[in-house]
């Protein structure tokens, strides 16, 4: 299954894409890869590279391109946005920004000093989509259970 993402720059929605590329430093070039694995996402036009922040840090040696904001969205979102900005539609949204404490800071930077393996914030962001996508998943199927059950009892 396709996952979908919106580039976001300045507040607005300025493409949305589904393809991850990562630097190969020995060649010198950029592979398709997943999300996890990834350093840029690529405009749909594919005539631009962006920086995301939640993707994995950048290589020794590897191009810097701009850094955007960028979000998981469903196929259903994608094509709705997709066909607005055909349009020349302007889309504002507003990005969420987190805010870490200094006792949070603090133990992360403990747990770094002890080397407890970490997980990227790519790998981390990645999972926590495909969990939510699951919980969406189990949503519909319970309610298409429930009005399979009201069908059943005659629709009470």
């Amino acid at each position: 299954m396709t996952t979908y993402y919106t580039i976001i720059k300045n507040n607005h929605i300025v493409d949305v894409n589904s393809i991850f590329l990562k630097w190969h430093k020995k060649h010198n070039m950029f592979l398709v890869c997943d999300p996890k694995d990834a350093h840029y996402i690529q405009s749909s036009d594919h005539s631009t590279l962006y920086q995301v922040p939640w993707l994995n840090l950048l290589p020794e040696g590897a191009p810097q391109f701009e850094m955007v904001q960028s979000e998981i969205i469903d196929k259903n979102r994608y094509d709705m946005i997709y066909n607005k900005l055909l349009e020349n539609q302007v889309l504002t949204v507003e990005i969420q920004k987190m805010d870490i404490n200094e006792d949070i800071k603090d133990d992360f930077d403990e747990l770094i000093e002890d080397e407890t393996p970490v997980i990227s914030m790519a790998n981390l962001y990645v999972k926590m989509m495909e969990l939510e996508n699951k919980c969406n998943e189990l949503t519909i199927k319970n309610e298409a259970l429930e009005n399979y059950i009201k069908t059943l009892n005659g629709g009470e």
